[in-house]
């Protein structure tokens, strides 16, 4: 799937991947794009001076995270694995996010190296050059 060049990214990491997820946020903040958590890394993210649309864990109620991938709300999501069997929230998540073809991220770097890639592509757009064209 292409990625986005703007909208909202959904942000949910596990706790040991929480101090590594603020300079991911900021390169998505940075990009234009608007953060969404659940609590927990909301947390982390506001404290950091992030200004963030909270959602609820599945288990708390609506709107959450699938609500709004079926919405189409968010453009992309990051959901690291909390362990080394993936919760029921993390699997619908990511089942909801294939059904609707919203591109997922499931580590950090994959997350920095999209920012990237949408750093990338709003600077030269998604055409194509020869090698020559570069020189």
């Amino acid at each position: 799937d292409p990625l986005p060049l703007s909208g909202r990214v959904f942000i949910s990491v596990s706790s040991m991947h929480k101090p590594h997820v603020v300079e991911v946020a900021k390169l998505y903040a940075d990009l234009g794009f608007e953060l969404v958590a659940t609590s927990g890394t909301a947390d982390t993210l506001e404290r950091a001076g992030f200004k963030v649309q909270r959602v609820f864990k599945l288990a708390e109620g609506r709107p959450n995270a699938v609500d709004l991938l079926k919405n189409r709300e968010i453009q992309l999501v990051i959901n690291t694995p909390s362990g080394a069997t993936p919760r029921a929230d993390e699997i619908k998540i990511r089942t909801t996010a294939v059904y609707t073809d919203t591109p997922i991220m499931t580590t950090l770097s994959g997350a920095k190296a999209a920012a990237l890639g949408i750093a990338a592509l709003k600077k030269n757009g998604y055409a194509v050059k020869t090698v020559q064209e570069y020189h």
